[in-house]
């Protein structure tokens, strides 16, 4: 849900309105996927999905990354390479640090 309380998703649909939802967008760059949608709440990772990529890789890393602390995804998936210099996993790592800025 925005601030305004319009519904932005799905997601808005199944969540009560007690709490206000910040979904984050973020573009990626040198990878397959072209962008992040990423929410952290309390400073955990409670929704993150990709656009494009490998679908089984970005699924299977956006599903693994649910429940745990958004700092911690951070610092593990910083700096993986596939192409170029940068991956999905490094371009995630990038997201939530820009979330937080």
């Amino acid at each position: 849900m925005y601030m305004n309380g319009e519904k932005c998703c799905h997601i808005c649909d199944t969540i009560t309105y007690e709490r206000m939802i910040y979904m984050f967008t973020y573009k990626t760059t040198g990878t397959c996927s072209t962008q992040i949608d990423l929410e952290i709440q309390d400073g955990v990772i409670t929704y993150c999905k990709f656009t494009r990529g490998c679908k089984g890789n970005t699924e299977g890393l956006a599903r693994s990354v649910i429940g745990r602390k958004a700092e911690e995804i951070a610092e593990i998936l910083a700096g993986i390479e596939c192409r170029g210099n940068t991956s999905c996993p490094d371009q995630l790592s990038k997201a939530i640090r820009a979330y937080h800025d």
